[in-house]
């Protein structure tokens, strides 16, 4: 068992860091066309709504790539004090 942890735990560190990479390069959510027409019109309070709701996918998405990267670097750090010397 304590032999198949550490390859585990680098292949999880491998894929939670492409995740993180490929999130990252996915971009930012965009400002709909919704927000666009609540800011040109006279709807304050849709376009405060709408407005609240772009921050918070952006702050999740903020919290989803810190999430990736940090559990990328627990599972190479897990591996990597999983492995112990063979004794002879």
């Amino acid at each position: 068992m304590s032999k198949l942890v550490p390859p585990v735990c680098l292949v999880m560190a491998l894929l939670s860091l492409i995740a993180g990479f490929a999130v990252v390069m996915v971009g930012p959510p965009d400002v709909g066309l919704e927000l666009h027409r609540a800011r040109v019109g006279s709807d304050e309070e849709y376009r405060l709504l709408l407005e609240g709701d772009m921050r918070r996918q952006r702050r999740q998405r903020q919290y989803l790539i810190a999430a990736l990267v940090t559990s990328g670097l627990v599972f190479c750090a897990v591996a990597f004090l999983a492995m112990r010397p063979s004794k002879p």
